[in-house]
């Protein structure tokens, strides 16, 4: 990576570690260039790097396999972040111009730990890291991680769940053949929490007819931010079930030729539930606002979408090799690689329900 003509940020497992890190944008918050672009409780988290947004579909990679953004990414199987900054489609295919992000899962050796954990609100965590190899020779190792964590975060009413488990096998065939297989597999259900939108202030008129229009939206609204606005027993929890796979081929001809063949799935499932505290209609003049109405009520919407599938399908192979001609080493590439992407919408329905108010 020191090599490559490009800015690239590499996060470690030692700074992940001192971090505990548990959600993205919590291992992106030392790099100014890179935030959260949306990243609510209870739903996954996407990233904006330089200020474009990254394409769920396609700039988020597993050990360089483009896999769904469309997902809660777990840290417990990953070595390190690898964050590839500008125009990625030099070096990757279609992407945003934002970059690429790249997890590079951990691989088999002789470890043996586990961590507990506690928050300050209640939250429980357990994790599993074990790996060792199978044989005299390490020619065939093991790499397992594990996790539960009870989630309890600063918003009231907000809490939930997850499971992650995964596995990586390294086999070394012979002396110049070596295949990785890498799965994992994480469920996480949590209440979805809506965000606070601006409060109307002083009424705006149209100046030919003096017709009082609304509002003009003057401030956030002064509620706790540990208050979960639309927190009802009947509004369920988010809940996301994610897959991520892959087989990495790769056989060494001769000391300067190299053959790859890989293949990855990822798959993800949403019932993505919540309820959206959005705009103002219970006004005098019986228009409708982008806004909280100057009393803090609020119109209440239930959004329910069942089912979404995204999934990643992706196969790449080719030819590496490295010749000196003319006092000059070089070093080139041929490959073909092939991404197939499906979305499944599922049920949903987006009602009205009622109003609120913030206080």
């Amino acid at each position: 990576l020191k090599d490559l003509p490009a800015s690239v940020s590499v996060i470690t497992r030692d700074l992940l570690d001192d971090k505990q890190v548990k959600v993205m944008s919590e291992a992106v918050r030392l790099d100014a260039s890179i935030g959260d672009y949306y990243s609510p409780i209870g739903y996954y988290e996407n990233l904006y790097i330089r200020g474009f947004p990254l394409d769920p579909a396609t700039s988020f990679k597993y050990n360089g396999l483009t896999v769904t953004g469309q997902q809660n990414f777990a840290f417990e199987n990953k070595e390190r972040m690898e964050i590839l900054k500008g125009v990625s489609a030099l070096e990757v295919g279609a992407a945003s111009p934002g970059g690429i992000v790249n997890f590079v899962t951990k691989r088999a050796k002789e470890v043996n730990s586990y961590t507990v954990g506690t928050g300050e609100r209640g939250t429980r965590y357990v994790a599993a890291d074990y790996g060792t190899f199978l044989n005299p020779e390490k020619t065939l190792g093991i790499r397992l991680n594990a996790a539960h964590e009870d989630i309890r975060p600063f918003v009231k009413g907000a809490e939930g769940y997850r499971d992650f488990a995964s596995i990586a096998i390294d086999a070394k065939l012979s002396n110049k053949t070596k295949v990785e297989f890498d799965f994992e597999y994480q469920y996480k259900s949590q209440k979805s929490v809506p965000a606070l939108m601006l409060q109307g202030g002083s009424y705006y008129s149209d100046s030919m007819s003096a017709t009082p229009l609304g509002y003009l939206p003057m401030s956030f609204p002064s509620t706790n931010p540990s208050t979960m606005l639309g927190y009802y027993p009947w509004v369920p929890p988010t809940q996301t079930e994610s897959i991520n796979s892959q087989i990495r081929a790769h056989h060494q001809l001769n000391d300067n030729l190299k053959t790859f063949f890989d293949i990855g799935y990822s798959r993800v499932k949403i019932n993505d539930q919540s309820l959206y505290a959005y705009g103002c209609s219970a006004d005098i003049s019986g228009n409708y606002f982008n806004n909280f109405c100057k009393d803090g009520s609020y119109d209440a919407y239930d959004f329910r979408s069942l089912g979404e599938i995204h999934s990643n399908s992706q196969l790449q192979l080719g030819i590496s090799g490295k010749n000196l001609r003319f006092g000059t080493q070089h070093e080139w590439t041929i490959g073909l690689s092939e991404m197939h992407r499906e979305v499944s919408k599922g049920t949903s329905i987006y009602e009205y329900v009622g109003s609120d108010n913030i206080y």
